[in-house]
């Protein structure tokens, strides 16, 4: 037993400082790296692609705006293809005519109200 208690303590004082150095070393490299901005440009993306990143981005963030709104309201998908202002405006009048209307059905049959 006196043997094993032995061997153990020297391997494994020198397991826990070996790991310590290599730890220290470790950090010490990653503070080195971090603090040389030329190397930091170097191993990081190009410029180029972060800016088309961020600009894509963009673009779906304004893409999904604009599905959301056209799932909402059809009505407006058809006025954008005649790119006629006031038909776009026409169509959308009748469209929240409907909708407030729905819950009203002696409005619809009202000639006055635009119904038939």
């Amino acid at each position: 037993m006196l043997r094993n208690v032995r061997d153990t303590v020297p391997k494994q004082v020198g397991y826990f400082l070996v790991k310590m150095s290599q730890e220290k070393l470790q950090f010490e490299l990653y503070q080195k790296v971090n603090a040389n901005q030329q190397l930091v440009d170097m191993l990081g993306e190009p410029k180029t692609v972060t800016e088309r990143r961020v600009t894509l981005n963009g673009i779906i963030k304004i893409m999904d705006k604009s599905l959301k709104i056209l799932q909402r309201d059809p009505e407006i998908t058809a006025a954008a293809g005649d790119e006629d202002p006031e038909l776009a405006d026409a169509l959308r009048k009748e469209a929240n005519e409907r909708r407030l209307n729905k819950g009203n059905p002696n409005m619809e049959n009202d000639p006055m109200m635009g119904g038939g």
